[in-house]
């Protein structure tokens, strides 16, 4: 606590832009956290809603099992970042059970900094992938594939992985063990190469509002 407290001190007295620098830190974590919770509030308030039309049962296969391809992109996502930082990857299961659709077990390896790399941009990486997956889909495969059949397979496999790309509960947890490390490398990347992402985000939105 001592730590964060001087570092505090040090924001404000160094000036705006090393305060721009801990806002910029601090608001990317809690952007993929409220991404991830976020879709998953929605996936759970669509299944209630769907329970209502249809048998619970029946939404909960359209839930878990119509959408299956964003299950496996979910769990690859997990493994694939996991193995490209260094850890070693034990287990990948893509078969239900009665507590998750899936599941992905590794072990940490290397020093402090390379474990908390791999322990925190795992467990995020459904969220990461899955909006670079969709970018890639809505930039080059919607576009390439103009027959009716091949868009409806291209938006079935979208909506897939987007209410897939969500954060559980052992996915924060997970997160939160590496993240001291995380936010001290996002915080030097800041403030060396003058990263500003709230600007950034600005013109993002701008662009789409035109």
């Amino acid at each position: 606590m001592t730590h964060w407290i001087a570092l505090y001190h040090l924001t404000i007295a160094a000036g705006p832009w090393w305060q721009a620098a801990v806002i910029n830190t601090l608001l990317v974590p809690l952007l993929i956290v409220v991404l991830g919770l976020g879709i998953r509030l929605v996936c759970q308030a669509a299944l209630q809603l769907l329970s209502l039309i249809v048998h619970p049962s029946a939404a909960l296969i359209f839930a878990n099992t119509l959408t299956y391809p964003g299950v496996v992109h979910h769990e690859l996502a997990h493994a694939l970042l996991a193995w490209l930082l260094g850890a070693k990857i034990q287990r990948i299961t893509l078969r239900p059970t009665a507590n998750a659709l899936g599941s992905v077990n590794f072990l940490p390896r290397g020093g402090r900094i390379r474990q908390s790399l791999q322990l925190t941009l795992s467990a995020i990486a459904p969220v990461l992938l899955g909006v670079l997956t969709l970018y890639l889909i809505g930039r080059f495969l919607w576009s390439a594939c103009t027959a009716i059949p091949l868009r409806v397979l291209v938006g079935y496999l979208a909506v897939s992985i987007f209410l897939h790309m969500d954060l559980s509960g052992q996915d924060v947890r997970t997160a939160l063990g590496g993240l001291p490390v995380c936010l001290m490398i996002l915080l030097m990347i800041f403030v060396f190469w003058r990263v500003d992402l709230i600007a950034g985000l600005r013109l993002i939105l701008i662009h789409a509002w035109q």
